[in-house]
């Protein structure tokens, strides 16, 4: 959704494609900040989208990677 939100259907598509290369929990995490930023910026707001992606890494890999107990938490 981070990515998605308030973005053209074509800037969507752009991103995915720019991400492809690094759609790893090991790669995102390996990436700098200003190339993601970099990567993502056909969504828009790629300043604030970049902080809240890593952002939310950080909490994933806290919680002990489980996806399934990702999925419980509250939005």
């Amino acid at each position: 959704m981070i990515l998605i939100q308030q973005t053209p259907k074509v800037n969507v598509k752009k991103v995915f494609s720019n991400l492809e290369p690094c759609l790893s929990l090991d790669k995102l995490q390996k990436l700098p900040l200003d190339e993601l930023q970099e990567t993502i910026q056909p969504a828009g707001f790629h300043h604030q989208k970049s902080k809240s992606i890593n952002d939310l890494l950080v909490h994933f890999v806290s919680h002990s990677k489980e996806l399934e107990k990702f999925g419980n938490y509250k939005t």
